[in-house]
């Protein structure tokens, strides 16, 4: 998926999350001025970082494979309510 979006020069997710912020604004349900880019890096930053340190997790923290599959199902409820707080204050 991610190749997917990195290789399509005309990736519009940015700017549709540009109108999903702006719409949510209004409404007054969030209150970040953050940008649908802001919005986007930041929710690729929070997901992979996880995945991408895994190796040094994993020899830091003395986890094992299943250890760190657990830890990984346990950072997605955690991130969706990250993200949303953090637009909301």
């Amino acid at each position: 998926m991610a190749a997917i979006l990195a290789a399509n020069p005309q990736d519009t997710v940015p700017s549709q999350l540009d109108i999903l912020l702006n719409e949510a604004k209004q409404k007054g349900a969030i209150l970040n001025d953050m940008t649908g880019e802001d919005l986007i890096l930041n929710i690729y930053a929070l997901c992979s970082i996880a995945y991408l340190g895994a190796p040094y997790i994993k020899m830091k923290e003395q986890r094992d494979e299943e250890n760190m599959k657990i830890f990984h199902r346990q950072r997605r409820p955690k991130i969706k309510a990250f993200i949303l707080k953090g637009l909301r204050q």
